[in-house]
């Protein structure tokens, strides 16, 4: 009886020390990728296709791994059709 209280203590201490001092593993920062696209203005349309085409290969792309592990993300900006902006 008192090998099982032992063992049974031992596997407690294992399941508390698993649990409260070894880290955690995280998920790692996603690698940013800068877009500039035309949001609005008289070009919005084309923008709006670009868009969705960034964000539906971002979510494939990050189903299937990431970049090296790492998932990605697009940040679009707006030029507002303006090629000075």
């Amino acid at each position: 009886m008192n090998m099982r209280r032992f063992a049974a203590g031992t596997v407690a201490l294992l399941v508390i020390f698993a649990t409260v001092v070894l880290p955690v593993a995280s998920q790692p920062s996603p690698f940013i990728i800068d877009a500039i696209a035309p949001l609005t203005g008289p070009q919005a349309f084309t923008g709006a296709a670009i868009s969705e085409t960034l964000r539906v290969f971002e979510t494939w792309t990050n189903e299937h791994g990431g970049l090296r592990g790492q998932p990605i993300h697009f940040d679009i900006r707006d030029d507002q059709s303006n090629p000075a902006i």
